[in-house]
């Protein structure tokens, strides 16, 4: 016994459409198929000082944790998470992981239209992170140590 298909009847590969490549989605919302060469272009970017670090080893650990439809968000947080449990091995990983972070805190401000105040205009970003990142004196004292005004 045959069956025969009607001839207006869509074929069984039309009927599910697939995709061939895995999609991220941007800050913006859009999805974008993967493209592995930009994961590594974007850590290599910021180990060009960095003798030491293995700007592939970070890439191929973040592409390792790659799924349909994650967030380019997601895959720099995993790189900055690589970069900073691999200090242990070489210290200027640490480097690396600050530089990620860095950057992915001014890519998330830059979506949110903060503008900075009138003490960071006018210095270097070292300069005013050094400024920022002080840590408080604390007050000697008879008990406890408190903080004290800067």
């Amino acid at each position: 016994m045959t069956t025969t298909t009607p001839p207006d009847a869509p074929a069984p590969e039309a009927t599910v459409p697939r995709r061939a490549t895995m999609q991220v989605r941007k800050r913006n919302g859009d999805r974008e198929d993967v493209d592995v060469m930009k994961i590594v272009r974007a850590v290599a970017r910021w180990c060009d000082d960095l003798d030491e670090v293995d700007p592939m080893t970070i890439a191929t650990r973040t592409i390792s944790g790659l799924y349909d439809g994650a967030t380019t968000a997601e895959l720099d947080r995993l790189s900055i998470q690589t970069a900073a449990q691999m200090t242990a091995a070489e210290p200027q990983y640490s480097r690396l992981a600050a530089r990620l972070l860095a950057n992915y805190v001014d890519k998330e401000v830059s979506g949110h239209q903060i503008q900075w105040s009138d003490p960071f205009r006018g210095t270097t970003c070292r300069v005013a992170c050094r400024a920022a990142c002080r840590p408080p004196r604390v007050a000697r004292g008879a008990g406890r140590p408190t903080l004290a005004a800067p």
